[in-house]
């Protein structure tokens, strides 16, 4: 299954690479990949076409203090 990392974790490849030690110790085995371009947009399109990546729309609501 393809996760995207959170916006404010993928605007370098150092906060990436901090997210992917995070999820691998919490979550799963997983690798972050940068996807726009080259072999990571390859890996994108190959789980697209196997259906790896997430469909359902996430829930937000606003929350005021």
């Amino acid at each position: 299954m393809v996760h995207a990392v959170p916006a404010a974790l993928s605007r370098s490849k150092a906060e990436a690479t901090l997210f992917e030690h995070r999820w691998n110790q919490y979550v799963s085995p997983g690798q972050a990949v940068y996807a726009h371009r080259g072999v990571g947009r390859e890996m994108m399109d190959a789980a697209r076409q196997q259906g790896l990546v997430p469909t359902a729309i996430p829930h937000r609501k606003e929350v005021f203090v």
